[in-house]
């Protein structure tokens, strides 16, 4: 068979063929297991989280479950369907294990099912980091599978068709030199705590996101959680470092409703959120946030909005764009809800679904 890249694998998988993945050879992208990780097995969920955080620190790849591999001339190739049963695999609990095991969580992974009927694959997406200098890490095994101490870490890395653990020597340069750049932090000083480091580091991550070529056209996420909430703390200059700020906010679904109001008091947000809305058709969450707070805007907003996200060659679904023009809070819900369904189990709709709807408090004054 033809070889094919790692977007066209995906396409097939979207599409329930994952027998178009037969032949492919594992690779720097792509690897491929017989059976499914054992949730309840603490030596499996520790080779997810080390398989997952293997492939976001190289640049992203696609784990497939369900597919068995037979060696050709040194090289492991996707040879045969194995056959996992839908029922047998509970999407939910991989995607919460990956969340809460591999540090930090990697975005907009995707956990999928992918088959003709009752028996298919299971397959995991991970994409590229949002933020390149990012390292992801695990709890370092220590003896008994499962039993992680708090201060210990590894990092995983791909490489070639393996992913391994990153050798002490070179875990420890990175540590040197993270310190070079922002100091040796107390153990009961937190680093995050300072806010010139807060400042500088944002002001970093924002530079970096605001050069040529850095993929700004997409929504990137610049800061974590912890670091959105302190930076609501330091009084910020200039429109575009607030859309940096306010475009990594809409990720944690905590922060939509902060979104919500900036969007009320920015005149340039209600563009920059129409552009984020116009890749809803993919059901990645961050969009189909974006698209309820535009039904809650001004007139003039929601117009503007579903005029960006109509442009050229984008096309909002067409419910979802005339809740949007009428302000239909409620509409809008249902077919976020809808929406989600085609990609998401039951447990994660309903959470997704609570916490973009439930009232939301705290202060994030990032205008």
């Amino acid at each position: 068979m033809s070889p094919i890249d790692r977007e066209a694998a995906r396409a097939a998988l979207d599409d329930n063929n994952p027998a178009a993945l037969l032949g492919l050879r594992e690779g720097q992208w792509l690897d491929a297991k017989g059976r499914p990780y054992n949730t309840k097995d603490p030596k499996s969920v520790e080779e997810l989280a080390k398989d997952v955080a293997g492939f976001a620190n190289g640049g992203g790849g696609l784990l497939v479950i369900g597919i068995s591999t037979q060696k050709e001339h040194d090289e492991e190739v996707l040879a045969e369907l194995t056959g996992i049963s839908r029922e047998a695999v509970d999407l939910d609990q991989l995607r919460k294990l990956i969340r809460e095991r591999v540090y930090p969580a990697p975005l907009d992974v995707t956990v999928g099912w992918s088959g003709d009927g009752g028996s298919g694959v299971v397959f995991i997406d991970i994409p590229p980091p949002t933020e390149p200098d990012c390292v992801f890490v695990v709890a370092a095994p220590v003896g008994k599978p499962g039993q992680t101490k708090t201060d210990t870490v590894a990092v995983p890395v791909r490489q070639a068709d393996g992913t391994h653990w990153m050798p002490r020597p070179n875990i420890q340069r990175l540590l040197a030199a993270g310190r070079g750049v922002l100091g040796m932090p107390g153990v009961d000083e937190p680093l995050r705590s300072d806010r010139a480091y807060i400042e500088r580091t944002i002001k970093n991550r924002f530079h970096k996101w605001n050069e040529m070529g850095s993929g700004r056209h997409r929504l990137m996420r610049g800061c974590t959680r912890d670091e959105l909430s302190l930076a609501a703390k330091v009084p910020w200059e200039g429109e575009e470092l607030r859309l940096f700020l306010l475009g990594s906010a809409i990720q944690e679904r905590y922060m939509v409703r902060h979104w919500l109001d900036a969007c009320r008091s920015t005149p340039k947000l209600p563009t920059f959120l129409g552009k984020i809305i116009s890749t809803v058709l993919n059901g990645r969450r961050p969009p189909l946030r974006a698209s309820w707070c535009a039904t809650q805007l001004p007139k003039e907003q929601r117009e503007a909005t579903v005029a960006t996200a109509c442009g050229g060659d984008r096309i909002l679904e067409g419910e979802l764009s005339a809740a949007i023009l009428e302000g239909d809070t409620r509409r809008a819900e249902v077919e976020i809800e809808r929406i989600l369904r085609t990609q998401f189990g039951e447990a994660e709709v309903v959470f997704e679904m609570r916490e973009l709807t439930a009232s939301d408090g705290g202060d994030f004054p990032l205008i």
